[in-house]
């Protein structure tokens, strides 16, 4: 894997920036909080994300920015990959939004989580990664901030060792000998319940066999109470169905003496309709020469005539009203007029200056102002004379018009009255001829139906002794359905008897079957037990020591020759205990690191990294981050001898691309290119060397 650039957006103390990695050794230089750090959180961002307790999305914002975003161009494998990762803020907190992945040109669209397990994948991390919140691998292979560091080394032994465990992988051979300890005793519990299952076991066949005699014993007996059972069922079977015959044939007579029932009732009231009828038809007649001797001729159409009147005269009297309204709005128009010139007569009269400007108003004026107003109430009393004219016209036009329509209304009611009676003169006439055609058809009806009554009577006759007949059958199928239930309830309870003895016997097989099975299972978990007790679990940890061992001695080869190389001291010397905790002999006595100078802590530190880094590149041969290194201010408290050793230790490493965060101006010296980053106003900014800012 080979940086190529990454483009920050509103990250940290970056605005937009975006920085290019060369291959070798680059040194990224400037003052303490110019920015440099937030690079390399940066890159650890684009490749996983937000790291719970590590690296957080509030930590990474820009402040006053609602969102931003991280984009990384590497290589791998040889294709070019981008990786883009957004932050975006909301009411609580900082969270990462979807983002995306460029590889070789192809655009694919992600989570959060999926970018990282493709990340993952490609890198050849291991895939249980992806649900933890730190990443041991990258941080102690590729980046490890120098302050973590010394925290490992000056921790606890037992948590340092269980650090390394998991970075090498080594806990999987814990966990394979601590569950292998469960599974035993998991076996051995199933053991116990198999050996209790199987105390009964002589017991069962026992029964089994005397089960299987019994079932035996009772075939004899199934054959003779069948034989019962069949032949009191075919004798009930007869006669059940004689009496269904008998039964078909006492429904026929039912049905019979209900049509005959039907018959005479309808006939009864067919003699009362025409009784009824009759009355009926007389009371009309009478009705039609009464109302034929006093009904007037008449006109449909004068009817119309009438009405239509009435609404012309309605009509017309709804216009002169509306006139007349509209004239006494004339006449209040004029009067108003008229008593508005008296009133400026009046007051002319009586005005000495003008009201406006305050000018004398002389006798001339108000008489000439008061002819104009008495022209104008002359003028508009001419008009109020012909109005109340007009008014006086519309008033008996009015009254003629309101006689005239009281009288067509009267007129209307008379001709209503006239209709009414020739209406029913015509219904009269109209249900007469229907009630003459009822009458003959009932008459007809009850000829027919009486013919119908005697034809029934004829077919009934005979069929009346059919309930006794059918009751007395009813008594002997009692009796044979007794004999019958009794036979096959006798043969039923042999064959229960017999079914469930075959049941049990089949249970019991069944049982016998899967202690048989259990006693089987027993032995093959009592080898499985003794294999994992006495083979397995001392081979994974023959191994476990093997492996560890094999690492402990690469680690501490690793780590005394770079230790050495950086302190250049012979007093100092340096080893690794059985749990990877460097003992430091000075004068030949062993000191702890606490005790040591910054710069020999600093070195030791360094030292570890590197020796962690190789070791592990070693050993994960799945992982693609092998010629990548970022070290984070490794030479805090160097002095200037260390700073040389530095470039030793790192032209030892041979790795194809370096990144160094250091303050230190002594390390541009041996970097093949140099980025400045330097901050103003709140804002970082990088430069190339003394180049411009790009």
């Amino acid at each position: 894997m080979i940086l190529k650039s990454l483009h920050l957006r509103n990250i940290r103390s970056y605005v937009d920036a975006k920085i290019d990695f060369p291959i070798g050794t680059t040194l990224l230089s400037g003052d303490i909080g110019s920015g440099k750090s937030t690079i390399l959180h940066s890159i650890e961002f684009a490749l996983f994300g937000l790291l719970r307790g590590m690296l957080s999305g509030d930590a990474l914002l820009r402040g006053g920015s609602r969102e931003g975003s991280v984009e990384l161009c590497f290589l791998l494998d040889g294709k070019e990959v981008v990786v883009t990762r957004t932050l975006k803020r909301n009411k609580e907190s900082v969270g990462q939004d979807a983002g995306s992945l460029l590889i070789d040109g192809a655009l694919q669209p992600a989570t959060a989580i999926e970018i990282k397990s493709k990340i993952l994948e490609m890198l050849g991390y291991p895939s249980e990664l992806l649900t933890k919140s730190k990443g041991l691998i990258f941080r102690y292979t590729v980046y490890t901030p120098q302050e973590e560091m010394k925290e490992i080394l000056l921790g606890d032994a037992e948590a340092r060792l269980g650090t390394l465990r998991k970075v090498f992988g080594m806990d999987r051979y814990k966990r394979i000998q601590d569950n292998s300890g469960i599974l035993v005793r998991h076996l051995r519990e199933e053991r116990k319940k198999l050996e209790g299952y199987l105390l009964d076991w002589q017991e069962k066949q026992t029964q089994h066999s005397a089960l299987r005699e019994e079932h035996t014993a009772l075939t004899p007996h199934v054959e003779l109470t069948l034989s019962r059972s069949l032949s009191a069922r075919e004798t009930l079977a007869k006669a059940q169905d004689h009496a269904r015959t008998l039964h078909e044939q006492h429904l026929a007579y039912l049905e019979l003496k209900k049509q005959h029932d039907i018959t005479e009732q309808t006939i009864r009231l067919l003699v009362q309709q025409t009784l009824s009828s009759e009355q009926e038809i007389t009371h009309l007649r009478n009705t039609i020469t009464t109302l034929e001797s006093t009904v007037p001729v008449h006109d449909p159409s004068s009817i119309e005539s009438a009405k239509l009147r009435s609404q012309e005269l309605l009509a017309s009297l709804a216009q002169k009203r509306k006139e007349s309204l509209a004239l006494n709005t004339q006449y209040a128009t004029n009067q108003a007029h008229i008593n508005a010139s008296r009133t400026i007569q009046e007051q002319i009269r009586t005005i000495d200056n003008c009201p406006t400007c305050l000018q004398i108003v002389g006798p001339e004026h108000k008489q000439t102002i008061a002819s104009e107003q008495e022209h104008i109430i002359i003028k508009h009393q001419e008009h109020l004379d012909r109005i109340k004219q007009t008014i006086s016209s519309h008033q008996t036009d009015i009254s003629i018009l309101e006689t005239e329509h009281a009288a067509s209304i009267t007129l209307i009611g008379e001709l209503e009255k006239v209709s009414i009676l020739y209406q029913n003169l015509n219904n009269a006439k109209e249900r007469l001829g229907i009630i003459l055609a009822q009458h003959n058809d009932a008459k007809q009806q009850s000829e027919l139906l009486l013919s119908n009554l005697s034809k029934i009577r004829e077919q009934m006759h005979g069929l009346d002794n059919l309930t006794q007949e059918i009751k007395s059958l009813h008594e002997h199928i009692a009796q044979l359905t007794i004999e019958e239930r009794n036979a096959s309830r006798e043969h039923q309870t042999i064959l229960v008897t017999r079914e469930q003895l075959a049941s049990r016997i089949t249970i019991l097989e069944s049982e016998l079957a899967k202690r048989e099975a259990a006693n089987t299972t027993s032995g093959a978990l009592l080898r499985t037990t003794t294999w994992l007790e006495e083979h397995f679990v001392p081979l994974m940890g023959h191994i476990e020591s093997h492996v560890l061992g094999t690492i402990h001695t690469e680690f501490s080869e690793h780590f005394c020759t770079w230790f050495g190389i950086l302190i250049e001291d012979p007093t100092i010397t340096t080893r690794l205990d059985e749990t990877f905790t460097p003992i430091i002999t000075q004068n030949g006595h062993d000191t702890e690191i606490s005790f040591l100078s910054g710069g020999e802590k600093t070195s030791c530190a360094l030292a570890y990294r590197l020796a962690l880094n190789r070791v592990i590149n070693d050993v994960v041969s799945t992982i693609k981050t092998k010629d990548l290194l970022i070290l984070d201010e490794p030479t805090d408290g160097f002095s200037s001898e260390q700073l040389d050793n530095v470039r030793d230790v790192l032209d030892q490493l041979q790795l194809e691309q370096v990144l160094i965060v250091s303050h230190e101006t002594k390390m541009e010296s041996f970097a093949q290119s140099i980025i400045r980053i330097t901050k103003e106003e709140g804002e970082s900014r990088m430069r190339k060397g003394g180049a411009a800012p790009f």
